[in-house]
């Protein structure tokens, strides 16, 4: 609620505001492991709403005859638009990993843009999703030993979703050769968020107790 009532500011030069590119994305990165799937975070928190964002569109440039006949281009800043976008807005337009290590916003098929596009994003709500008070953070890890994510209690629900879907994936050929053990608890934690059957466990709880579930090494 408190996000829907509060109002930003169109000010994309401030320090409020992030542009879209590899800052923004790199907290994504590290906390997902993949660039790929860094991106496809990046969009579900535009989407949902949990990371608002911002664009600014200069017009095209115009050429014009300067004082000695010569042409050069000239912008109207008075054509400039600023918005504040809605989540509704990502429904729409889409994002890329781009060659430069950022990211790309697409617009819908069949969308000529004219001018050039930037896009920011609210830099309080990217504060909020990766700087986490530390106790939070602890309290998270308490709950999940609390709720049996432990050797000592045996395979809960958690523990026998991830046993069942490592033997999953080994069948499907889905475990590279020389997974780290970092990369692969990343990918776990992703799929489980994607089953609605189980509850998600961080992936660096994953990580840590992989050998004490007998889940590591990979056989």
């Amino acid at each position: 609620m408190a996000k829907a009532a509060e109002q930003l500011n169109t000010d994309f030069g401030s320090l409020d505001w992030l542009r879209l590119n590899k800052e923004v994305l790199a907290p994504f990165v590290q906390s997902w492991g993949s660039r790929d799937l860094a991106v496809e975070e990046l969009y579900r928190t535009l989407l949902d709403g949990r990371l608002r964002s911002g664009m600014l569109r200069n017009p095209v440039w115009h050429r014009v005859q300067a004082s000695d006949s010569s042409w050069v281009k000239k912008r109207i800043p008075d054509h400039q638009e600023r918005h504040v976008l809605p989540k509704e807005f990502w429904r729409q337009w889409t994002l890329m990993a781009a060659s430069n290590g950022g990211v790309q916003c697409r617009p819908p098929p069949g969308r000529v843009l004219t001018g050039d596009w930037y896009f920011f994003v609210w830099r309080p709500d990217l504060d909020t999703l990766f700087l986490a008070p530390a106790a939070e953070t602890a309290e998270s890890e308490v709950a999940q030993e609390e709720n049996g994510f432990t050797a000592g209690n045996g395979f809960t629900a958690g523990v026998t979703w991830i046993a069942a879907e490592i033997e999953r994936m080994k069948a499907a050929g889905e475990i590279a050769t020389g997974i780290t053990k970092t990369d692969f608890s990343r990918k776990i934690a992703k799929r489980m968020t994607l089953d609605s059957s189980v509850r998600p466990i961080t992936w660096k709880s994953i990580s840590n107790r992989l050998v004490l579930w007998g889940l590591w090494p990979i056989n």
